[in-house]
């Protein structure tokens, strides 16, 4: 098995990074030991772990193994069960009772050669897998690369103590080998998100010097992520064709940190027009926009009046099904957010979801699956008559929604 000197992987909790005895280490690649291009990754699943919990891990593995291996192609990285064999290096998913558990790499050299990965139903979730899996395979933090500041910010007064330097510090371009040349990458399932660490949820710990970014969802690999990984295991070129797997067409997806993104005020509804907002507008409303931290979000408000405002999509949407989310921000039980499909045609409109009198101190996330038999707009409407709300990275992609398992506790 190859190695590659990346810090670090001997302390690495589950969903956090590096943390504790912050120190230069060597993370394992898991590299085929013959010397032909590839890896495979031996894993064990503990039968203690609840059957969701089972499949969520599972679902994750596979969905790497798809975007790390397209159609066609050899299977340059690959996933195995161990069936109970012990004589080689493999990932062991172990219950564990606290969320707070590290995953202990013995490094190369020990007499178990196991990477603990310890999970509970409690604190395991789709975009902890992801990150967890992506590490143990050999990505770097993203936000940690020497050129980090040419593109990031740090607010470090809203940084929680315990990783300002843990999971923040800068790394030396010698962590970085073979993958140093790659565009740096919001999206990349290791990059912290814009909130991540917060002492107050509603401001950012990072937000982009530039204007129209936004952060991965961590849900899936981002494009730069697999070339990265391939790029690692030395996966030939040729057999990753272009963009297969990724490319994902969103009739609507706005930021509203650029002109033109899909969305504007419906002029032929009655109430009042949504209002382009950046920063705080009060101290009970969203400090900053969720994209990147320092984008543009809009906004809704009213003090013992009801108001109303609606906002409809340009492009129409085709006949079929598509997953539509979007984050929200409300501070008030009086306030309502009604996402629905408005019929181009006879402007007949179905409510997809209701969002009803949340009193929510961060933004949230709202995600369904709709299809529809006719052409249409998305329209999202809110209403208010003493709070504030605001939305922000609405989506609207063809396509069901992904598919995770929440467990208990989640």
């Amino acid at each position: 098995m190859g190695q590659l000197s990346v810090c670090c992987f001997v302390y690495i909790v589950l969903f956090l990074g590096c943390v504790n005895k912050l120190s230069c280490e060597t993370i394992q690649l898991w590299r085929n030991s013959d010397g032909s291009p590839g890896g495979t990754l031996h894993y064990k699943i503990n039968d203690r772990l609840d059957s969701c919990i089972k499949t969520n891990i599972l679902q994750t593995i596979e969905d790497f193994n798809k975007l790390l291996n397209p159609a066609g192609g050899s299977r340059c990285i690959q996933f195995k069960n161990t069936d109970g064999l012990r004589d080689f290096p493999y990932v062991n998913f172990n219950f564990a009772g606290s969320c707070d558990a590290n995953i202990a790499n013995p490094g190369i050299g020990s007499s178990t050669r196991i990477i603990h990965v310890p999970v509970n139903d409690a604190c395991i979730d789709r975009r902890k897998l992801v990150y967890s899996l992506a590490r143990i395979l050999g990505l770097p933090d993203e936000h940690t690369r020497p050129d980090r500041d040419k593109f990031l910010t740090i607010h470090w007064d809203n940084l929680q103590k315990s990783y300002r330097h843990d999971r923040y510090n800068i790394s030396s371009y010698d962590f970085w080998p073979i993958i140093r040349h790659m565009p740096y990458d919001f999206t990349s399932v290791t990059h912290a998100g814009p909130f991540e660490h917060a002492i107050d949820s509603r401001k950012p710990t990072v937000s982009s010097k530039y204007p129209g970014v936004y952060f991965s969802d961590h849900y899936n690999l981002s494009i730069i992520d697999v070339r990265k990984l391939r790029a690692l295991y030395d996966c030939p070129p040729d057999m990753y064709n272009g963009n297969q797997g990724f490319e994902v067409f969103r009739p609507v997806h706005c930021t509203f940190d650029l002109p033109l993104c899909g969305l504007v005020n419906d002029w032929t509804s009655p109430g009042d027009k949504w209002t382009e907002r950046t920063g705080p507008v009060s101290g009970r409303g969203p400090q900053t926009d969720h994209s990147n931290g320092a984008g543009k979000y809009m906004y809704l408000n009213a003090s013992d009046t009801l108001r109303t405002a609606s906002l409809v999509s340009v492009r129409e949407i085709s006949p079929g099904p598509v997953c539509v989310s979007l984050y929200y921000y409300m501070d008030h039980n009086t306030t309502t957010i009604t996402i629905s499909k408005k019929e181009s045609t006879t402007g007949q409109t179905t409510t997809i979801k209701e969002i009803v009198g949340s009193n929510e101190t961060s933004w949230s996330e709202a995600i369904s699956n709709t299809t529809a038999t006719t052409a249409w707009r998305i329209l999202i409407q809110a209403s208010t008559e003493q709070g504030e709300v605001a939305i922000d990275d609405v989506t609207v992609q063809y396509g069901s929604c992904p598919v995770y398992n929440k467990c208990r506790g989640q």
